[in-house]
């Protein structure tokens, strides 16, 4: 009688499985075929692209010039967050041309922290302005999208040519490329660094993008996506980002105590850290230790000289 319960649940599990199962088999399929059956005649990609800005005036204009060299200057939406002046100043040169948006977006629960409504805020803007595009990017003011370790528009437009022509709506990018250096600061560090250490983030970590048309949220830091599908899950595209981490030791500094400094009000009277990398929490143990110098000897390690194409357009 037990035997023959548990093969009776075992087979309602996997009855109730079989939309998943079918689901990823499908989306697969055409993920592996799109290798083979490229577009003869390559249309048009329209893509969507979102930042929001708070201090980055020393790479938000580089990301600007970068951006719609690829897309072109309307496919950009930049949210401001109470932008420095300098900041403010880059934006205000391209307010004619691209999209300028200021937070917060919506009417939040007081309850949420700034991390939180800036993952409220893209998501906004994003459900928004999808139209007329096939894809959605979420990106920090400090990632540039690429191709690998070749920086290439031809290249990065063949790719979501691709995955275009997939069944899947949900998309992580493959990997990073992090700017390292030993400097004290940078003026344009996306022109200057030329030193990136390679990433491969767990498949949790990967940043994600999406097809427009079945755009539903995101999470925090844009590591986790969703569709308006249930069945739905992301697939690893070829792009990576080019992501200006560390952009100095004054930079690094600043990032470390700025997360420290602004602790968030919660509701009963708590207070918690944004919710940033570990880096963070690590690089202020140091700074209090005495040892963040050797920290960032630590973590830099042995950079390579990969990227130049990005560098030499923006110079």
């Amino acid at each position: 009688m037990r035997i023959s319960s548990l093969f009776g649940r075992f087979k309602l599990i996997c009855i109730a499985e079989l939309p998943f199962v079918a689901s990823k088999l499908s989306i697969a399929k055409s993920y592996f075929l799109s290798y083979f059956f490229s577009a003869r005649c390559p249309r048009r990609i329209s893509v969507k692209v979102f930042c929001q800005v708070h201090d980055d005036s020393d790479v938000i204009e580089d990301w600007i010039q970068w951006h719609s060299h690829l897309f072109g200057f309307s496919s950009l939406y930049v949210i401001t967050d109470r932008p420095s002046c300098q900041t403010k100043a880059i934006i205000n040169k391209y307010s004619s041309l691209i999209n300028v948006l200021e937070s917060p977006l919506g009417c939040w629960p007081d309850s949420l922290g700034w991390d939180e409504i800036k993952t409220e805020n893209l998501a906004k803007a994003m459900n928004q302005y999808a139209f007329n595009s096939d894809f959605v990017i979420p990106l920090d003011a400090d990632e540039f999208i690429s191709y690998d370790k070749f920086p290439s528009k031809n290249k990065i437009h063949t790719e979501l040519e691709r995955l275009k022509k997939t069944s899947a709506n949900l998309f992580k990018f493959h990997s990073e490329y992090r700017s390292h250096t030993t400097k004290q600061c940078h003026t344009k560090p996306a022109c200057e660094i030329m030193t990136f250490s390679y990433h491969k983030p767990s498949y949790d970590n990967r940043k994600c993008f999406a097809r427009s048309a079945s755009f539903r949220r995101i999470g925090l830091g844009q590591h986790n996506i969703y569709s308006n599908c249930q069945l739905d899950f992301a697939v690893t595209s070829g792009l990576c980002l080019i992501h200006f981490m560390w952009r100095g030791k004054e930079h690094m500094l600043m990032k470390v105590s700025h997360n420290r400094a602004h602790l968030i009000n919660t509701t009963g009277g708590n207070r918690r850290l944004p919710r940033g990398g570990l880096h963070y929490a690590e690089g202020w143990h140091h700074y209090e230790s005495g040892t963040f110098d050797r920290w960032i000897a630590e973590i830099i390690g042995v950079p390579s000289h990969l990227i130049k194409a990005l560098s030499e357009f923006l110079s």
